[in-house]
């Protein structure tokens, strides 16, 4: 989990509870000691043993205990397996901060003393938490007010506010079960209708819907400015979308959907694009990564791009995926500005890694702040997403192999056994698939005859006894590659290929 959830956090318990659990998780080879968490969270012992203990307590009814043994070594304890960000995400359900945005998704409007007597807390302790909520999400243009509770901004804005919310727990179930059936079914369906297929993030798609689906059911609907609808109305794409959706919500609730509905979802599909060509991407298909755009539009994209790569890149493709972005966030901008914001955490290792990258970026799109075609406001943001494009095309141009050099002594024969078990580790070749559009399931993992998943949000598939998998964070950090390298060379081992 990262982001939104823990700015909004008041909290202090289960920040530390947040900090205990990953640390224990990313050190699980090496134990880190109650003595290592004091030094480290700047916390004594006996804070931290009752942090412990609260988490016990709280995820006893999961079986699941985190344990110190006589050297002060710290274990998880399971009887039944959960990913730590489910775990994380359980202990964050009790706060104050998740309970009030779960009553603001859901439009349930308390008086200030339904909240007192919903949460168990004091007046002073509600309204303390939503004054350091409301400065935290002044950057996404929406505010809590109480008497009765709501969140007031336009309903576009208080939507992303949601989904910057409830994506950093890396579950696209948390809101509903239902949602990623519902976002297969629009995709397959989609894929039927359109001969230009877009390439969708099965997670944003699945949570995008469950936002809205709430924000139905408690009649809260979008009102888009004029502007964008002009631009919409004008786009093909938009014609054989709509009737898809509105297929879709009639199944459902017997009900048409809204002119402004169809077009928010229409420019959240855009949201959902996934910017990936792999040739052992899902079935094969050849994916356009935007929709049909006035030719006027690609050529200022075209001239922006200029300034930093040759012309010849342009041309021949290697931008495309660039272009395309610019294309979508352009048109999901015109709807609010909040939609060019994204993971901060992201922002920030972007900014670490490529700094030279990152700063000429900024620099390009500060120009475009005062064009009229783009009008771009969260510079930074975009810089980010910019360069992590840029880099991957420096990393597919220098990539070589690791050449590594053995050499090795010992009694005869050792060094024949040495050989074979270095092939075993090193040189057999990890065959890689890439699932994005399509839930992973007990089915696909069997039908790849697969013996790892990799996954950085919640498959659910633990209970399913498949395979192992391998769960990283979100934005995926040095750690999380090393803990993954750490888990691949285990599955490596001769003694794990003869048990199989």
């Amino acid at each position: 989990m990262e982001n939104l959830p823990m700015t909004l956090q008041l909290d202090n318990q289960f920040k530390r509870q947040y900090q205990i659990l990953n640390m224990v998780h990313m050190n699980k080879v090496n134990q880190i000691t109650i003595n290592d968490l004091s030094d480290n969270l700047e916390k004594s012992k006996p804070t931290l043993k009752k942090d412990i203990e609260a988490i016990n307590l709280a995820l006893d009814a999961h079986c699941i205990s985190l344990t110190i043994d006589q050297k002060g070594a710290l274990s998880i304890q399971y009887k039944k397996a959960l990913t730590i960000d489910t775990m994380i995400t359980l202990l964050a359900k009790r706060t104050i901060t998740y309970q009030l945005m779960d009553l603001l998704l859901h439009n349930v409007t308390y008086s200030t003393d339904e909240l007192v007597t919903a949460l168990m807390v004091s007046r002073s302790t509600i309204f303390k938490t939503i004054r350091h909520m409301n400065n935290i999400l002044k950057e996404f243009n929406v505010t809590i007010t109480t008497g009765p509770l709501t969140l007031s901004g336009s309903e576009e804005d208080i939507r992303f506010c949601f989904f910057a919310f409830y994506s950093s727990f890396g579950d696209s179930t948390i809101i509903d079960d239902d949602s990623e059936l519902d976002a297969q079914y629009l995709v397959k369906e989609g894929h039927k209708r359109d001969l230009a297929f877009l390439h969708f993030s099965h997670f944003r798609a699945a949570l995008w819907l469950s936002i809205a689906k709430a924000r139905w059911k408690c009649k809260k609907f979008c009102n888009l400015n004029r502007r964008i609808k002009v631009l919409i109305k004008s786009s093909k794409g938009f014609s054989s979308l709509e009737r898809l959706l509105q297929d879709y919500y009639v199944s459902r609730s017997n009900e048409t959907l809204s002119l402004n509905e169809t077009m928010w979802l229409y420019l959240i599909s855009l949201h959902c694009i996934s910017y990936t060509r792999q040739k052992n991407l899902d079935d094969g298909r050849s994916y356009a990564f935007y929709r049909e755009e006035n030719p006027n539009i690609i050529e200022a994209i075209h001239r922006f791009l200029a300034t930093v790569f040759p012309e010849k890149m342009i041309e021949d493709g290697s931008l495309e995926k660039m272009e395309a972005f610019l294309v979508n966030v352009r048109l999901l901008s015109k709807m609010s500005h909040t939609y060019e914001l994204h993971s901060p955490t992201m922002m920030m290792q972007m900014k670490e890694r490529h700094p030279e990258i990152y700063q000429v970026w900024y620099e390009k799109l500060t120009t475009l702040k005062n064009n009229p075609l783009f009008g771009f406001v969260h510079i930074d943001y975009l810089a980010a997403a910019l360069t992590t494009f840029h880099a991957s095309l420096l990393l597919k141009q220098s990539h070589r192999p690791l050449r590594i050099l053995f050499t090795i002594q010992g009694p005869p024969s050792l060094d024949d056994y040495i050989l074979n078990e270095i092939e075993a580790l090193f040189m057999q070749r990890s065959t890689v698939e890439f699932q994005i559009e399509q839930a992973v399931t007990k089915e696909s993992i069997e039908t790849y005859q697969a013996d790892l998943v990799v996954c950085n949000y919640d498959l659910h598939l633990i209970d399913e006894h498949t395979c192992q998998i391998h769960r990283i964070s979100n934005i995926p950090t040095i750690a999380d590659w090393r803990l993954l390298m750490e888990t691949i060379t285990y599955l490596s081992l001769p003694n794990y290929l003869e048990s199989e």
